[in-house]
């Protein structure tokens, strides 16, 4: 099979025509999909949210009704004080009159203290539904129930209110229940009993159902301490849920998300979800999660909960993702066939077009091959209109005539550029060469660093160092304004000219002084030079300098402080052909160190246009006073190089560090 490349034009036009189809057709495909997703997903969400916020309303209204009915029997007790009979009749007149508005509702009763002689059990009233749907009275005493142990008794006596307890199983009726607890006291305000609203958990069970809205959700209603109140049977449950549904009612949210963490290993599994699901709807929140807990092996399910706000507890319902999403599913396999066959009509019509579009194209072919193999003057076939072949054909023979133009024109350039390379690689070896030999000699009395970085091929800082005689060291830094060539050729002259100065005085502002002259009145350029120039006295450690516009020196002495030379002579040299340089001195000990440095130093800028500066440099020279002047230099352009990072070196850098090392008798040679 040939390459793509050697393809036809026209096939390879209706391959890139069918690919750019099947870009847009996905690529719309897929937005069209997602928003009708994101519709569907938003309109379920807020139909399955607002079920299950009506059936926790309509589930919620129930426990204010019990809980004013359990209140108004107890506080009926403690005012009317009725005998037995009395309060049999009251507890069936109660019941009667909730059980239409509270089907849940299975029972209603009065447990006392002991009273009466000493030991005896107290009774229990109690009245409950029987299976022919009649009402039935009981006296129960506490060796039938034990009531007194039970935690619808002992809760809302050490709290001394009303409580809604956890789900049990009533041992006198079987039926599993959560009661509604009223405390009883006497005219004195001390605990004498307990008046019970028992709601069955399958009364809930049918009111939890309709929080459905879909009819295929598994909802469940969890107490206020986490306990799984209600769980429906679900037709849709997998078997996994079937097997675990009946551990449930004697488990909290939390304790099963535990079984799950033994039973599931993968970062998909539900027991983190529902760790953090138990704590939203302990919180009493309302809203959805994404998450895989119940039917897990069916896939996502959705989760929509909402708070019952009178006993604390709350509601869910969770929803398989997969059945939510059922109706795009459909719609989206009605409409694939429809889009395939769109697609393929529209290629068709387009091969037919293209080839009666590209034939003309095969006689320019040959031509244009022969052009591209580099026969600029083969002939090209006579343009027969001005359609866009006739356009190309005219395209292709002005592009001859200017290519072979263009080809001369690029000759001569690429030889210029050679040419100017090399100029710049000669004037940068040049430049170099009059610095002084690194690494710089050693003397007994001083140690010298010394480091010049241009920003471009060549460039304008300079420093030099050279001996006058056994005990006098002359040393010079400078900074010439510009960049380029030109600040190289005026840093080239200024080096010669130092040094024949030096040699007619040793006196700094002499020397600056005579170089300031020729620079003001032989230089035709407005070029100046920021400039120091110093002498150091080997036996004495005095250093006479001349400061030209150049930093403010810095001087570390032994014990770490520091001192800045802040004086200066006079401005940068070539300015003022009248100026007139003075000098200054100082005197270094033993061990004291010299740093001098140009612009390029300070001003080396971070990505964000802050620049490095002179606080920051204090701050390196000061960091280990006992390091060497390699050491502190090498330290100052690597913390330079870090502040900078990867922004580009905007001006030259050029360091001079200079540490005296004590005083040197007179005759010993420099060299040591």
């Amino acid at each position: 099979m040939k390459p793509l490349r050697d393809w036809d034009l026209s096939c390879r036009i209706n391959l890139t025509l069918l690919v750019l189809m099947l870009i847009a057709g996905g690529v719309g495909g897929g937005f069209l999909y997602r928003e009708v997703s994101g519709l569907l997903s938003g309109e379920i969400s807020r139909s399955a949210q607002a079920a299950v916020m009506a059936a926790a309303e309509r589930i919620n209204r129930n426990f204010p009704v019990v809980e004013a009915a359990a209140q108004e029997v107890a506080l009926s007790l403690e005012l009317l004080h009725p005998d037995e009979e009395e309060q049999f009749k009251l507890l069936g007149g109660s019941f009667e009159s909730l059980r239409r508005e509270v089907p849940a509702l299975c029972g209603v009763g009065i447990a006392r203290l002991p009273g009466g002689e000493p030991g005896a059990p107290p009774p229990m009233l109690y009245v409950h539904p029987v299976a022919d749907g009649k009402i039935r009275t009981v006296r129960l005493a506490n060796a039938e129930y034990h009531w007194l142990e039970s935690d619808w008794f002992r809760i809302p006596q050490l709290l001394d209110r009303a409580v809604w307890t956890e789900p049990y199983r009533n041992p006198y009726t079987g039926v599993l229940m959560c009661t509604r607890a009223q405390p009883v006291r006497d005219a004195d305000g001390k605990f004498r009993g307990i008046v019970i609203f028992n709601l069955s958990l399958e009364g809930l069970n049918s009111e939890v159902a309709r929080a459905d809205a879909y009819g295929y959700g598994q909802e469940f209603l969890i107490s206020r301490f986490g306990r799984f109140v209600a769980f429906p049977e679900d037709p849709n449950r997998t078997q996994q849920l079937r097997d675990e549904a009946a551990a449930l009612f004697q488990s909290t949210i939390f304790s099963y998300a535990d079984l799950l963490r033994e039973r599931t290993f993968s970062r998909e599994d539900a027991s983190d979800q529902l760790r953090k699901l138990g704590r939203a709807m302990l919180a009493g929140e309302s809203g959805e999660m994404r998450a895989r807990i119940f039917n897990r092996s069916a896939g996502m399910e959705r989760i929509f909960y909402a708070p019952l706000s009178n006993p604390g507890w709350s509601l869910g319902v969770a929803y398989s993702e997969k059945l939510l999403m059922e109706p795009l599913r459909t719609l989206t396999e009605r409409l694939i066939p429809i889009a395939l066959l769109v697609l393929l009509t529209g290629l068709l019509a387009a091969w037919i077009l293209v080839r009666r579009m590209t034939r003309p194209l095969g006689e320019l072919a040959a031509a244009a091959q022969s052009i591209g193999e580099g026969n600029f003057n083969t002939p090209l076939p006579v343009a027969k209109g001005r359609d866009q072949v006739g356009c190309l054909t005219e395209a292709f023979h002005g592009m001859q005539l200017a290519l072979a133009e263009y080809l001369e024109k690029f000759k001569t350039s690429t030889a210029e550029r050679e040419r100017f390379e090399k100029e710049l690689e000669v004037a940068r070896e040049i430049q170099f060469g009059m610095l002084p030999e690194t690494p710089l000699p050693s003397a007994c009395g001083f140690s010298l660093f010394a480091e010049l970085r241009p920003a471009h091929r060549v460039g304008g800082d300079l420093y030099d160092f050279f001996r006058l005689d056994d005990t006098h060291c002359c040393f010079t830094i400078g900074d010439v304004s510009g960049e380029g060539i030109q600040a190289a050729l005026f840093m080239a002259v200024v080096q010669m000219l130092q040094r024949g100065e030096a040699e007619k005085s040793r006196d700094p502002g002499a020397i600056v002084n005579g170089i300031n002259r020729f620079l003001s009145t032989g230089s035709t350029t407005r070029t100046s030079v920021n400039y120091l120039l110093g002498i150091l006295d080997m036996s004495t450690g005095i250093i006479r300098y001349a400061n030209a516009g150049l930093n403010p020196p810095c001087v570390r002495r032994v014990g770490g402080a520091l001192e800045l030379l802040t004086t200066r002579h006079g401005p940068a040299l070539g300015t003022d052909s009248d100026a007139q340089y003075g000098s200054g001195s100082i005197t270094l000990a033993a061990g004291d160190t010299l740093v001098l440095y140009t612009d390029g130093v300070t001003a080396a800028c971070d990505s964000a246009g802050k620049a490095f500066g002179s606080e920051a440099l204090l701050r390196v020279v000061a960091y280990r006073p006992e390091s060497s002047p390699a050491e502190l230099g090498e330290k100052i352009l690597e913390v330079i190089g870090h502040f900078v990072g990867t922004q580009e070196q905007a001006d030259d850098i050029a360091l001079l560090i200079l540490r005296f090392n004590g005083p040197l008798d007179k005759g010993v040679p420099i060299d040591g």
